[in-house]
């Protein structure tokens, strides 16, 4: 067990490798493929990652999100509300920065209609994972 813990804390720690040669200021995902090969759960969830830190915000089964995956229980807190996890993380950081997603957000996920106006001060940007 502790050398998946191991694994996928250097999953997370090349994420924010790309992130920095990316020069982006933080990426979000919330693909459950994505999120279970950095995580260890799929249940449906934002991971919001930062060059040092992380967090998993759980949409939906936070019990079964806390019992799956392998990053450490302080890193998980439930919340549905994207706007939320923009008041709780990004709204404290520095603004005109830019944040990579999985895709074009604008446009093509429910949850992200009206992006603009969750992330006022933050370019949104299309992020190539490489897993």
């Amino acid at each position: 067990m502790r050398r998946l813990m191991l694994n996928f804390e250097n999953r997370i720690k090349t994420l924010q490798d790309k992130i920095q040669e990316e020069e982006l200021f933080a990426a979000l995902l919330f693909y459950s493929r994505d999120v279970l090969y950095y995580t260890g759960t799929a249940q449906p969830s934002y991971l919001v990652v930062i060059p040092k830190d992380y967090f998993l915000f759980v949409r939906s089964g936070f019990d079964f999100a806390l019992n799956d995956a392998f990053i450490p229980k302080g890193r998980i807190g439930e919340e549905r509300k994207l706007e939320n996890i923009y008041k709780e993380v990004f709204l404290r950081l520095p603004t005109n920065k830019s944040i990579g997603t999985e895709l074009e957000i604008s446009c093509q996920h429910k949850n992200f209609a009206g992006s603009r106006r969750l992330f006022p001060v933050m370019n949104l940007l299309m992020f190539h994972l490489q897993s």
